[in-house]
């Protein structure tokens, strides 16, 4: 709107009979812009891009009040893209804000705000903010084998630790509940009279990749072989 306010009235000129004006580029020379109210539209760049009033429209508005935005058809003005649906975004009611028309005192505001006075600070109830549980929370249960492998690492550099310790309390505090968790671990595994035996674990045994020939054999069957002509042998 405030790139009109450069055109004057010698820059917009009105074709008499008719809702159409030439209005003068501001950027080219020689170039003149036609306006057309009855079917909105210019023959400028911005109106064919987006089709929304250009600047040559506002110099118009400017220039020739008689000529304002009620002269437009009501199909172009209240088309969706200039207007706003109300079922979506309400319009907001005058008496929804609260206006003070009471005279307001600088030395209250003074005194309210004052270096001792400390402003209440609103209290969270308990019952509205609930953290959520993590019993409700599904845990995902990692395979047998990548667990068991990071025990091994773990005890791997436990090992090479024991051979930098130099503190003697350490490494008894070590290898007791080095000897509590071995105790533990053999009531679990299964054994038989005191020598442990391999368990099997639950997890899916991988299955084995067909190869091409038994894909074929499973799609078409089995055929047996074409005897060949002994005569062809002669």
């Amino acid at each position: 709107m405030h790139l009109a306010e450069d055109f004057t009235l010698e820059q917009v000129i009105e074709k008499n009979g008719s809702s159409k004006f030439e209005v003068k580029s501001s950027t080219e020379k020689n170039i003149w812009h036609t306006v057309n109210f009855d079917s909105p539209s210019c023959s400028c760049k911005s109106w064919q891009h987006n089709h929304l009033p250009c600047k040559h429209f506002f110099a118009v508005f400017r220039n020739y009040p008689e000529w304002g935005w009620h002269k437009l058809p009501l199909a172009y003005t209240c088309s969706p893209t200039l207007t706003l649906d109300e079922n979506v975004i309400p319009k907001q009611k005058a008496n929804s804000i609260a206006k003070t028309t009471a005279p307001v005192n600088d030395a209250s505001i003074n005194n309210a705000f004052t270096p001792e006075t400390t402003l209440p600070i609103p209290s969270l109830d308990s019952t509205t903010f609930e953290p959520a549980s993590n019993e409700s929370m599904p845990v995902r249960k990692r395979a047998h084998r990548n667990i068991g492998s990071e025990c091994r690492k773990i005890l791997s550099e436990i090992k090479s630790m024991t051979y930098l310790v130099s503190n003697y309390d350490d490494l008894v505090a070590l290898r007791n509940e080095l000897t509590k968790l071995h105790t533990k671990l053999s009531e679990g595994c299964p054994s038989d009279c005191g020598l442990l035996l391999e368990s099997t674990t639950d997890e899916p045994q991988l299955k084995k990749q067909k190869t091409g020939k038994e894909k074929l054999k499973k799609k078409y069957g089995t055929y047996k072989k074409i005897p060949k002509d002994e005569s062809k042998k002669h």
